[in-house]
This record gives structure tokens, sequence and C-alpha cells, in this order.
């Protein structure tokens, strides 16, 4: 018998095409080198010129007002022969120093004569004494600078026996840097070596140093003096540093230190252990006029 029902319709139509092929190759390879060179130098063959104006020729003027002037006290001459209080600007300057001033610098000539005796026949008319160069009227030396004997009217010598003067040394110091310290004798018997200086205070003061005696008798010794007197001798090595202060009256005076060698032979050879090196040392020199 016949297909009681026809067949369904057709499918629908295939594929127009079939799926393209794979690409053939993969994609070429990377750029192969990089750029071979930097850029070139900036385009501008120098840089620019530097200032681009010249600067000013000179410099501004001084400021238009001029500096204050030195105030004017009385104070004493102290460069005088004898006491006498002066009036003007022409002080030492430490007299100006904050813990000395009130001491030393007054607003009139009885306040002055009142703490410095001005002696009978003085005037307040009277000119200041001529400055004297060679003498210390304050003094405050640690000796740090190679050139410390420089800063004050030191005198090396002043003795018939007097060979080798004091320099500053960084050997041996009490404080800070530098000392200085005695010339070498080198065993030379009946030698020394002496520095002088000469102070000046019209009430007195203070001397104090530090000082180191590397000596030894019968070899040498160490002295200090003051107006040609033996006021301290050490024979014999100090093995530390030591302090001496002594009191100084009015007037001008002078201090010196000695490193001594005797004149008498010595049989004995040099220990220095027992007998030190043969060289002084001082440090942290003070001259300080008193204030009443």
């Amino acid at each position: 018998e016949p297909t009681p029902e026809p067949t369904p319709e057709p499918t629908p139509e295939p594929t127009p095409e079939p799926t393209p092929e794979p690409t053939p190759e993969p994609t070429p390879e990377p750029t192969p080198e990089p750029t071979p060179e930097p850029t070139p130098a900036p385009t501008s063959p120098k840089p620019t010129p530097w200032p681009t104006r010249p600067p000013t020729p000179d410099p501004t003027a001084q400021p238009t007002r001029a500096p204050s002037p030195v105030p004017k006290f009385w104070y004493p001459d102290i460069h005088a022969a004898t006491s006498n209080c002066v009036f003007g600007s022409d002080f030492d300057v430490w007299m100006g120093i904050a813990d000395r001033r009130e001491s030393y610098l007054f607003q009139s000539y009885d306040d002055c004569c009142a703490r410095h005796t001005c002696p009978l026949g003085a005037s307040p008319n009277d000119d200041p004494a001529e400055r004297i160069t060679d003498v210390v009227t304050h003094a405050d030396e640690d000796f740090n600078r190679a050139n410390s004997l420089d800063a004050l009217p030191w005198i090396h010598g002043g003795t018939s026996t007097h060979v080798a003067g004091w320099h500053t040394t960084s050997h041996m110091k009490h404080t800070g840097s530098r000392s200085i310290r005695s010339g070498d004798l080198n065993g030379m018997r009946g030698k020394s070596s002496d520095l002088m200086l000469k102070l000046d205070s019209s009430r007195g003061g203070t001397v104090e140093f530090w000082y180191y005696a590397d000596v030894g008798n019968p070899f040498d010794y160490f002295e200090f003096k003051m107006d040609g007197n033996l006021n301290h001798r050490d024979g014999m090595p100090s093995e530390m540093w030591q302090k001496y202060e002594l009191g100084v009256a009015p007037g001008r005076h002078d201090i010196s230190f000695h490193l001594i060698s005797p004149s008498h032979a010595v049989s004995v050879d040099r220990n220095i252990d027992a007998f030190g090196t043969g060289v002084v040392y001082v440090d942290d020199f003070k001259f300080t006029p008193s204030t009443r």
C-alpha cells in the first residue's frame, strides 16, 4: 500500500561553505633588533650661556649710617705711673667684659676714684698715659693656637744662661689641644730656658697656671719667679698636671718661668723614670686683675 503520509519537509539547506582552512602560517617573527643607536644629542649645540646678564659690577655701598661710637666712661688709668681715673673710650678691652665692667667703668670721676683711690693732686682733666704695649693688664691664654706665644708679649731669655726658647706643643696639654713647653737643654750644664711676662694692675690681681714638670735634680729643675724672687721650685717629676696660684700686688711686676740646669757635673746617667725627660709644660695661664 502507499505510504500513508508523505515524508516531512526536507532538511534545511546545507551550510553553504565549509569552515575555512586554518591560518597556514603563524604571525611573523617580532621586530628583529631594537633601534641601533639612541637618539642624537640635543639639537642645541651649546647650553644657554650663564648668566644671561652680567652681574652688578660693584657691591652696594656701605650702610648709610655709621656704626655706633664706643661709649666713654671714667676708668682707672692702669698704664700711668700713679693710679688715677680718666675719661674716654681708650680703656683696655677686658674692662668692658660683663663681669669686669662694674668694677672698671664708671659714670663719674668720684665713683671711679672711690673704687680705685686716686692720689692727692690728681685731676679729672689729666690725660691718659701712653699705652705700654709690652705690659699685660689681663690674660686668659689656653695656648690652643699654634702661634699662641705671639698673643702676649712674652720675652724669651732675659738671663745670661738662656740657650733655648719656649714653644707651643701638642705633645702634652692640660686642656684643649696644646700647651707651651720649655726648650731643650740637651744635657748642657749651667744653662737655662727662660720665659718672662710683664704685668700691671692698679689694684693687684691673681696669677694662675697649670704646669707639668718632667725634671729631676741634679740634672735640672723648674722655677717660677716674680720680680726675680723665687716663688716656686720643682726638682723631681710631677707625674701629673698641677695648679699654681699667686696673688699680685698693685703695680708693675715681672713673672718668669725657668728650666735650669745646674753648672756642677753629674756623675750618674739620667734615668727617665727617676729624673724625667728634662722639660716643663705650662697651660691655661691667667692674670686676673682684682675687682676690689
